[in-house]
């Protein structure tokens, strides 16, 4: 017997559709801007759900200069967005193997 969660995998469908779509768009278009280094940060971090906590913790800066970022007050030297955005993508990469999983989890069949 098969777990049917159709619901479930509709929307975890469109999560990794979304997340790959931005995970390509960085990777094919550079981010030139302090608005489109914004709107990255708003699409990765409210959009995809990535965790502030761990950018900070993982680059070094503090919690709340992220925050800034994603708000749009402040914004890090254009120097430092290769940086960030590889690690957005490194992220965005975890978070879409971790959808595919669970995708998997819910199309295997259930024994009894």
């Amino acid at each position: 017997m098969t777990s049917t969660r159709p619901l479930t995998a509709l929307m975890l469908s469109n999560e990794i559709n979304a997340l790959r779509r931005l995970h390509g768009m960085l990777e094919h278009d550079q981010v030139n801007s302090r608005a489109e280094f914004g709107d990255m940060m708003i699409a990765a971090f409210t959009h995809g759900r990535l965790e502030l906590r761990e950018l900070s913790d993982d680059l070094g800066f503090s919690f709340s200069t992220v925050f800034r970022w994603i708000e749009g007050r402040s914004a890090p030297h254009p120097s430092l967005w290769p940086r960030i955005i590889e690690w957005v993508m490194a992220a965005l990469d975890r978070k879409i193997q971790a959808a595919e999983r669970q995708m998997q989890e819910i199309s295997e069949p259930e024994f009894a």
